[in-house]
């Protein structure tokens, strides 16, 4: 089956393709790149999308979009294209950051998105058309009230139950996936280059203890979510309009999304729905506001690489 175009979403935790064709979006994923994984980035993603275009029969398609979480270097970016055209060298391939591409698709218009999985971005769009970016700074100096966050605190949660000799639904869901919190499982995650993923994991298990009444949770979502306000906040003012749309996976879970919805309830800002997966056409966003955003690959209808990432 042949699609004519294709979306892919780079996270830390998860790189999902969104084949477009026949009328319908089949979803391909496979595993996300963390920031500390070492070798070049671009072709690390280069070879995941192309496993995923021939999982999804879709090595003939004729756009393709990526949002990366990664921060390519400019070396990066050229092995990234370079390895793409080899693949698909008759489509015009187009590089931006995760935000962009989640504004772009669940939004359209001026407001923010505010894309909330393993990491944290909020992109805000004004009337003009102009594009900005708040956080996505990674897990060490940003993504502040993400998955990862969420989980670091968990972790340290755990860590400071074990120093109180007390037992707590949070120590427990760790040691589940962790084992004995002992120094050196603890010195173990984060020689892991996957560890943000690990990190992230542990943010379901926060979620199903402040459903079940646990504190310690509850205290932990709602300081991740005094941060996700902040930084809507100031991406509403950027943007000039106050709707926001909050995607991602982490974003969408029921135990902080109801704590969200309270905190827009006091500002002056509307929580929206996102657009349908398929609302957004992929040639529209490559030629629309966001196109001075994306970083285009050489090919035979462009002279020259336009945007920037």
């Amino acid at each position: 089956m042949t699609s004519v175009g294709a979306f892919v979403d780079i996270g830390k935790s998860q790189t999902r393709l969104h084949a477009l064709g026949s009328g319908q979006i089949r979803t391909h994923s496979a595993e996300g790149i963390s920031p500390s994984e070492k070798g070049d980035h671009g072709r690390i993603i280069a070879e995941t999308i192309g496993r995923l275009l021939a999982e999804a029969e879709a090595e003939s398609a004729t756009h393709l979009l990526i949002g990366s979480t990664s921060e390519l270097s400019a070396p990066e970016v050229e092995s990234l294209f370079h390895e793409l055209r080899v693949r698909i060298p008759e489509a015009v391939i187009g590089l931006t950051d995760d935000g962009t591409l989640s504004h772009a698709r669940a939004l359209n218009a001026p407001g923010v998105v505010l894309a909330v999985g393993t990491g944290v971005i909020a992109v805000a769009r004004t009337a003009d058309g102009g594009v900005s970016r708040f956080d996505g700074w990674g897990p060490l100096a940003g993504d502040r009230g993400s998955a990862v966050e969420v989980g670091r605190w968990a972790l340290r949660a755990a860590y400071r139950a074990v120093d109180e000799a007390r037992h707590s639904p949070l120590r427990r869901a760790v040691e589940q996936m962790l084992g004995e919190l002992t120094p050196y499982v603890a010195r173990a995650v984060v020689a892991d280059e996957r560890w943000p993923a690990t990190l992230a994991g542990f943010a379901v298990q926060v979620c199903d203890a402040a459903d079940h009444g646990d504190a310690e949770a509850g205290a932990i979502l709602d300081d991740a979510a005094d941060e996700l306000i902040r930084t809507a906040r100031m991406s509403v003012a950027a943007a000039g309009a106050g709707d926001v749309v909050v995607t991602g996976r982490f974003g969408e879970a029921p135990a902080l999304r109801t704590r969200l919805a309270l905190r827009f309830a006091d500002e002056d800002m509307r929580l929206s729905a996102p657009l349908p997966p398929d609302a957004v056409g992929i040639e529209e966003i490559l030629s629309g506001p966001y196109a001075s955003s994306i970083t285009f690959a050489w090919d035979d209808r462009r002279t020259a690489s336009r945007g920037g990432y």
